[in-house]
């Protein structure tokens, strides 16, 4: 793998299967690589490596770790699609605005602002999708594109500065993959990120729904799907975004406050609803996301007349900046909207609920393959995301088409692929969890402009007339309202004669002054449910089943210490200093006088996960812990054999090598430990997978070699049969053997010569540079002892 720098080649290094592209539909795309050299290399931000013609480059600081002389390095290089997040969108030097557009016209702002910085951006396809108001706020280009694609159900794909944006990424293949022939693994999983739905009720938003219309939301019919097959499962979704509305367009602006739209196609004055007031809301132009009242509409010259409000910063909009404009759009709401656009908007809501419950009417179920590769490299065929191929195994029972959503690629051997393929794009967790809590920043951030437009709106038109609006949450006022209800409470401290300070929540009636009287207040105390803002935690505070004590977070169940009965000891103690997190508890140990009562602890930190048990003068104490070093266990306590088998034998380690695997292209197998040892020190001391005094085997199996030609022996032979029938072979054992190395090596036919490579043979009285085999079904076994190969034939 070359890695380069400024164009310049700085490093070529070695790589195994540790090295993978990772990519996934509009999500990552990075190859990590883990690797280890004796010596330090110079590695830096922006070093890239390149493969499939696109620069994969290091943004992070890169990892290194020193090692008994070795240095291990743990590296993703990364593609241009994570520079996006390196570049805000911005609209005049805003980070906050609304834009009404298709995709073309949103993509085309990221991309405006990627050249901003870097230069170069392009699409190369945007699909042509409905217009939507979207809301940047304070979005960096990645999220962005992200929330777009998201909004309007269409996928991305950036290739080094080119960006593709379309419906369905991929494209189809025509190929076929079947069990044991093009694929050598499948595994079916089931995805918990939405369930299923054969009978859905569509609603709609209820803008624009009177009570005329029979129901408080826009709705059609239900509808079903797959019910043959998974039967009656019924749930609603609200479309929000679907609701009968005209949208506007601005032709003329006689004033500030009035704006003329000639394809206004009804009187406004005719669909007021009762108890309502007429609302505009611009989507784009200087005013865009803001909305307005109707004062009033002129159906002969086609007319709006908005008033005027100011926001929380003392603006008055419209004014002489910040006014409608020719070509401005907008959406009427707050009103009966004519039959017709109703007919319109059910048949908008019905096209969106089909397509939903079309993805929802069948399992959201992923299947994780392996292809045969080697069968890939025959065909010479690559696989891309978003591709679709058809999937054929009878014991799972499908035949179906679907796409790559998903895919991890060795780049030693490019054709080794993992594929987790599927119809629904899945998110991983930690992308989700993301995309959710700036899903709901964002409805808090829009709700509170809301409200605070509402409010000022209302004090602009009314002048003066004001309601408890705002929360207080400073030190207690007798002379300012205080807002309470069932789910928000108004946090205040309050001195004492003595200057002591305390925390108190209202609990009065709504919108009253508060008079400091116990019937308007509740003090705080050392237990609470709710933390308000600008309230801190207070020493031995309880939140749930846990309270900070002494700057940790500890766990309220407790256990008696063994050694002292006045003692009761928490079972878990999380320390943010260290980074720490301590449990503790009692455990069951054996001892030749059966079991006792011990303590033990288990401790995580950033160094190792720990564990230890105390002792006496029947147990010695244990220890065990896991680190990057390795596993070290001291205590036989873990039971190997279930108590069925009558053989009760216990051990520091355990595996259980239990599981199903069916044999394949050869090589498979299961084991409950594996151990696989390699030295790269100068002057390496000898390595073994496996080292042992007393070792017990219940069942010995050597590794087997079948020769039929000339043979270098692997390390990792035991036996070897020669199966070389009419013609002599030779046999050469390894150049650098270890001490106590064994090797079996028996003739079933022809002359076999085994060549000790480097070491001398030593039988009877004699030694010499190789053995002959010279009968038939003659073994040899063959110990290397450090200066010799002893021999020992066996008849």
């Amino acid at each position: 793998m070359k890695i380069y720098r400024n164009e310049v080649e700085i490093h070529d290094i070695e790589i195994d299967a540790n090295t993978e592209l990772k990519q996934s539909i509009s999500g990552e795309d990075l190859i990590s690589s883990r690797f280890t050299l004796p010596e330090k290399i110079d590695l830096q931000i922006g070093d890239y490596v390149t493969w499939n013609g696109l620069d994969y480059t290091i943004l992070d600081e890169p990892q290194v770790k020193k090692s008994q002389g070795y240095f291990t390095y743990n590296l993703q290089f990364k593609s241009s699609l994570y520079l996006l997040k390196n570049v805000l969108v911005l609209l005049d030097d805003s980070s906050e605005f609304y834009l009404f557009g298709n995709a073309q016209t949103l993509v085309s702002q990221i991309i405006s602002n990627l050249n901003r910085v870097y230069g170069g951006y392009y699409a190369d396809f945007v699909e042509d999708t409905e217009e939507i108001n979207f809301y940047f706020n304070n979005y960096n280009c990645l999220s962005a594109i992200q929330n777009i694609a998201s909004q309007l159900s269409c996928e991305f794909r950036i290739e080094g500065k080119k960006i593709t944006f379309k419906k369905k990424i991929g494209q189809e293949t025509g190929l076929v993959f079947e069990y044991r022939k093009e694929l050598r693994e499948i595994e079916r999983q089931s995805v918990q990120n939405s369930e299923l739905v054969t009978v859905l009720y569509p609603f709609g938003s209820t803008r624009n729904i009177t009570t005329d219309y029979g129901s408080k939301r826009l709705r059609v019919s239900p509808i079903s799907n797959n019910t043959s097959i998974f039967g009656t499962i019924e749930r609603t979704h609200i479309f929000e975004d679907v609701y009968p509305r005209f949208k506007g367009s601005v032709s003329a602006t006689p004033t500030l406050t009035t704006f003329k739209d000639t394809g206004i196609d009804f009187d406004i004055n005719n669909q007021l609803a009762p108890g309502m007031t007429a609302k505009v809301t611009f989507n784009t132009g200087d005013l865009a996301g803001r909305e307005f009242e109707i004062s009033a509409y002129q159906n002969s010259s086609k007319t709006v007349e908005i008033i005027a409000y100011s926001d929380d910063t003392g603006l008055t909009l419209p004014n002489e900046t910040l006014k409608p404009r020719i070509g401005d759009k907008y959406v009427f709401w707050d009103i009966k909207m004519p039959q017709s656009y109703i007919d319109n908007a059910e048949i908008e809501l019905q096209e969106k609920a089909v397509e939903y419950l079309e993805t929802y009417s069948q399992p959201n179920v992923v299947y994780k393959i392996t292809p045969n590769y080697p069968k890939l490299r025959m065909d010479n065929t690559k696989l891309n995301l978003g591709d679709i191929i058809t999937i054929q195994d009878d014991d799972f029972g499908i035949s179906f088409e679907v796409r790559i959503l998903s895919l991890t690629q060795k780049l030693v051997n490019e054709f080794e692929y993992s594929l987790t393929i599927g119809n629904q794009i899945t998110l991983n967790y930690l992308t989700q969890v993301i995309n959710d809590t700036k899903n709901i920043r964002n409805e808090i951030y829009l709700n509170e402009i809301k409200q605070n437009e509402l409010y000022n709106r209302l004090y602009y038109n009314l002048k003066n007339v004001k309601t408890a609006v705002y929360v207080n949450r400073n030190e207690f006022d007798a002379d300012t309202y205080y807002y309470n209800n069932q789910n928000r409470r108004d946090y205040v401290f309050r001195y004492d004669s003595e200057g002591v300070k305390y925390w108190y929540y209202f609990v009065g009636e709504d919108h009253t002054k508060a008079e400091w009287i116990q019937s308007n207040w509740q003090l705080i105390g050392d237990s609470f449910e709710i933390i308000a803002t600008d309230t801190l935690l207070a020493e031995q505070a309880n939140i749930g089943n846990w309270h900070i004590v002494n700057e940790n977070i500890v766990s309220q169940s407790n256990y008696t210490n063994p050694n002292n009965s006045n003692e009761q000891i928490p079972f878990a103690i999380l320390n943010g200093n260290p980074g720490e997190l301590r449990f503790s508890g009692l455990i069951d140990n054996y001892t030749e006088f059966g079991n006792r009562t011990y303590e033990q602890k288990i401790v995580i930190n950033n160094e190792s996960i720990t564990a230890t048990r105390s002792g006496d003068s029947q147990q010695l104490a244990a220890t065990s812990y896991l680190n990057s070093k390795g596993v070290f266990a001291n205590s036989a306590g873990t039971d190997a054999l279930p108590a069925s088998t009558g053989i009760e034998a216990k051990g520091a380690l355990v595996g259980l090598g239990y599981g199903k695997m069916n044999k394949g292209y050869g090589g498979e197998f299961i084991a409950g430990v594996i151990g696989r040892a390699k030295n790269y020190a100068s002057n390496p001391a000898p390595s073994y997978g496996g080292a042992f005094w007393e070792l017990l085997v219940n069942g010995l199996n050597f590794a087997v070699k079948i020769a039929k030609s000339n043979y270098l022996c692997s390390i990792n032979d035991t036996y070897i049969g020669c199966y070389n029938y009419n013609s002599n072979i030779q046999i050469t054992l390894p150049i650098n053997p270890t001490v106590g190395k064994i090797y079996f090596i028996k003739r079933m036919s022809a002359g076999v010569n085994v060549v000790g490579n480097g070491y001398n043979f030593w039988f009877d009285e004699n030694q010499g540079n190789d053995v002959w085999l010279s009968n038939t079904g003659e073994a040899n076994l063959l110990i290397f002892d450090g200066n010799y190969w002893t021999r020992l034939v066996l008849k």
